[in-house]
């Protein structure tokens, strides 16, 4: 998960998470906050069906301390920013079902968070944070159909590219 910081964080308190982005549609989900339903390329699309957007809503749920309180979300920020679009999205918060084996809180030194949990007999790791500790820590990535890919080095240059587009919006 890659959050970048526009404006609200800083004078209000409040992010919101506004477009999502995956190298599998390689283009930005527009995630509007009016109840409008989401759009790839003007198209609706229905992100719980969407297993690579799934997964990405599911990690940023995971790899996170916040907490739905209603329809508010209770804890920093950017972590209350990602809960609070994963159930706008219809996305299940998987928490309650996992078992958290392991947990590396976010520093400005490191850049990132991680978490590890038990689903089933697989510990998986979920981290968050800036772009580049991000893929420094990732060998695979989400491709159409909820598959993965080797995460080479063209894949991570094309994303960071896609990030630095995406910050110039």
């Amino acid at each position: 998960i890659i959050c970048s910081d526009k404006t609200g964080t800083l004078t209000l308190n409040r992010m919101e998470v506004t477009r999502a982005y995956t190298p599998a549609l390689d283009d930005s989900v527009i995630l509007p906050s009016d109840k409008r339903p989401p759009t790839d390329k003007g198209q609706t699309i229905d992100i719980p069906s969407n297993p690579t957007l799934r997964n990405l809503f599911e990690a940023g749920c995971i790899c996170n301390n916040a907490q739905m309180n209603g329809t508010q979300a209770v804890g920093q920020p950017t972590e209350s920013a990602l809960i609070k679009v994963a159930s706008a999205m219809g996305v299940e918060d998987r928490r309650p079902k996992l078992e958290r084996t392991k947990e590396i809180a976010f520093s400005s030194e490191r850049k990132y968070m991680e978490v590890c949990v038990q689903d089933g007999d697989s510990t998986i790791s979920y981290i968050k944070g800036a772009v580049e500790k991000v893929l420094s820590r990732c060998s695979t990535y989400c491709v159409s159909g909820g598959g993965t890919a080797v995460l080479d080095s063209a894949m991570k240059d094309h994303i960071l590219m896609q990030t630095e587009i995406r910050a110039q919006d």
